[in-house]
């Protein structure tokens, strides 16, 4: 995954990986997920939103946020998706 390239300094590290992808890949937590929800009544200030999420939006229904885990910024699971950025104009 990782080359050595000669400097003159010495060998060096250098990534093969596009820095896109790495920078996606050390970012992948609570904060930065697409089923996070800020919450007041969280102590994180953070809620997963996973479940509420999978249903479909004109199924949703208004449900106290207590009904939802609180999620640590910094923390992570398999549920884990990027958030994606949509262009309002």
């Amino acid at each position: 995954m990782r080359n050595t390239e000669p400097s003159s300094g010495g060998l060096a590290l250098v990534s093969n990986t596009p820095k896109t992808e790495a920078t996606s890949h050390l970012c992948a937590n609570c904060h930065s997920c697409e089923f996070v929800m800020p919450s007041e009544t969280s102590c994180t200030g953070l809620r997963c939103g996973y479940q509420y999420f999978l249903v479909l939006p004109f199924l949703r229904k208004v449900t106290r946020m207590d009904h939802f885990p609180e999620v640590n910024a910094i923390h992570a699971c398999e549920h884990w998706c990027e958030k994606k950025l949509t262009g309002t104009k």
